[in-house]
């Protein structure tokens, strides 16, 4: 990833060299503090992320002890590292460290107190035990392979050495037990410095060069779909645009343009690969962009670039640059196959083009396209999702978002953490798993949002009522319960609705937001004239805000209204977006 990403930087900083850079950046410290690590190395799990959290890491000290403290034998020693460092840094006088015997804080102070790396078990046997480095380093070893009989050996030594030096029998035993549970999975510092240096360049670059950086990443990712996604998910949270794949515009890796855009690779598409991607920008390199589909089937040949991979190119959008609809594109493809492979065979016969006599006469030769309807944005979104993983134009819930704005109370990735312990929450089904249950089954459904993707529990009578709802592929509404037990918490859908159909279902209306220090009545009575069009079932509410403070909320005793898109768009368009919502209606409720 690092050598990746400096290739990329190198094209506007020549020389540019991560490893040569001092460990003081304090902006790669803040986003480490911060646990903002998805992509770097070592540090991108959430558990890590935690650990960094409490740590509070400020220096690369702090660094090197995470990446060494976060290991199964020391693990739940972080929260008194954390503890103890906190304590130093706040410089009272009150607060100190507590060793087991006084000779530990030239070992352990360091580390505050807390033993982190294997040559502090050997140190500590060594001054404290009176064993030399040898023998230190075969206590070390022996732990680690956990040989009962070489350990009783090893207790006695240690404990008979320390008596003989001063140190009191039961503090003897109490250290051996403490360095015994950590050195069997204690890092060496040596290696954690090391991976200290890897996380903290990666974490630089995020910092500095993020589009670079996270080109590395995505490259580094080709074949493992869920992590191209989590990567792109991570660049649309911190800004840095990704480009849909284009035969004229990407390269066989992730790239960046002049503007800091990545580019998506061509042989990160299914069905493509490194050969057919190598081939496609070796053609274009040489011999210019790619017209058409009949252009590109004709410059390439299908031992390099075959039906399959031509279908992949279209579906996922790579062909989109021809300017050619998708369902256009990929219903020509057989067309524009058997026509490139007649031209290369005429002019492999030293023939100028298929019917042309003259040059001028080349445009005509090639067949015109037959021009199909779109794909609807939902069949686009799956095609995309199908050959890239993840959705690249658009989400199929998209065309729902008014709806999922105004009926939600949270995205379905932080139900579980909700505060309210009412939710109302919206996604696409990924997956159901049905587990058996002494009460009848229950399922455990995997949904999908816009910003991301949550676990959503259904207990027997809400699975029996909306099983079909519940199915790969819908997109629904759900009202459900947060329920909370022991420090855990859980979302649990009461109530499904599919979105198709979801403001008949809850008798939606509109609510028109009025200044009541300023309402343009000529305005509201054209309001009126729209309303009275899209006669249907749901509430109009006016709620006139004043801008002293004041607020009055009326419901109209004669207009019902069906709240079609058409209608919101119109009012918005005459009285602001911000001043018409969706409101949820009379319909039913958990």
């Amino acid at each position: 990833v690092i050598h990746r990403a400096q290739e990329l930087i190198r094209r506007k900083e020549p020389g540019m060299e991560v490893t040569e850079l001092p460990f003081t950046d304090s902006e790669t410290f803040e986003i480490i503090r911060n646990g903002d690590t998805a992509g770097v190395f070592q540090l991108e799990s959430s558990g890590m992320r935690e650990a960094l959290r409490k740590i509070n890491v400020s220096c690369f000290d702090d660094v090197i002890a995470a990446v060494a403290i976060f290991r199964p034998g020391s693990m739940d020693m972080i929260d008194l590292y954390a503890k103890n460092k906190k304590g130093i840094e706040s410089g009272s006088a009150d607060f100190r460290i507590t060793y087991l015997h006084p000779d530990l804080e030239n070992i352990l102070s360091p580390t505050y107190g807390v033993i982190i790396y294997q040559e502090q078990v050997m140190r500590i046997a060594n001054v404290l035990a009176g064993m030399s480095m040898v023998e230190a380093d075969s206590l070390r070893v022996a732990m680690s392979r956990k040989n009962p009989e070489v350990m009783a050996q090893m207790r006695e030594k240690f404990t008979s050495g320390a008596v003989n030096r001063g140190v009191n029998k039961k503090t003897a035993k109490k250290l051996f037990d403490l360095i015994e549970k950590f050195a069997g999975y204690g890092f060496n510092k040596s290696h954690a410095v090391c991976y200290a240096a890897l996380a903290y360049w990666t974490a630089w670059l995020k910092v500095h060069h993020p589009s670079e950086f996270l080109a590395a990443c995505l490259t580094s990712e080709i074949g493992k779909i869920e992590r191209i996604t989590r990567t792109i998910d991570e660049c649309c949270r911190i800004g840095v645009v990704v480009n849909p794949p284009s035969v004229n515009a990407s390269s066989v890796l992730f790239d960046v343009d002049g503007s800091g855009r990545i580019i998506y690779a061509l042989s990160a598409i299914k069905n493509v690969g490194e050969g057919p991607a190598s081939a496609i920008i070796e053609e274009k390199l040489q011999n210019g962009d790619f017209k058409n589909i009949f252009d590109f089937c004709t410059r390439l040949d299908n031992g390099d670039v075959n039906r399959k991979t031509i279908e992949s190119l279209a579906g996922a959008g790579a062909m989109d640059c021809f300017g050619q609809n998708r369902a256009s594109l990929l219903e020509s493809i057989d067309q524009a196959v058997n026509y490139g492979a007649a031209a290369r065979r005429h002019k492999e016969a030293g023939q100028m083009s298929l019917f042309q006599t003259t040059e001028s006469d080349e445009d005509e030769s090639e067949p015109i396209l037959e021009e199909k309807e779109e794909f609807s944005l939902e069949e686009r979104c799956s095609l995309e999702k199908s050959l890239l993983g993840f959705y690249m134009t658009g989400h199929p819930l998209e065309i729902y978002s008014d709806e999922i704005d105004s009926f939600s109370t949270d995205p379905v990735e932080k139900a579980n953490e909700s505060e309210n312990s009412i939710v109302t929450t919206a996604g696409m089904i990924v997956q159901k798993k049905i587990i058996p249950t002494k009460r009848g089954d229950m399922a455990f459904v995997l949904v999908e949002g816009r910003t991301g993707t949550g676990e959503v529990v259904v207990f027997n009578d809400a699975l029996q009522k909306y099983s079909d709802l519940l199915e790969p592929g819908r997109l629904v509404l759900m009202d459900g319960e947060v329920s909370r037990r022991r420090g855990d918490s859980r979302f649990s859908a009461r109530r499904v609705y599919s979105l198709d159909g979801i403001k008949l279902q809850l008798k939606a209306g509109i609510r028109i937001i009025v200044d009541g220090s300023n309402p343009e009545i000529e305005l509201l009575h054209k309001a009126v004239e729209y309303l009275k069009a899209y006669e249907g079932r749901g509430d109009v509410i006016v709620d006139i805000r004043h801008k002293s403070g004041w607020r009055v909320k009326g419901l109209s005793r004669s207009i019902r209204v069906f709240p079609d898109s058409e209608l919101i768009e119109k009012l918005r368009e005459l009285l602001g977006r911000d001043s018409v919502i969706l409101s949820r209606g009379r319909g039913p409720r958990i």
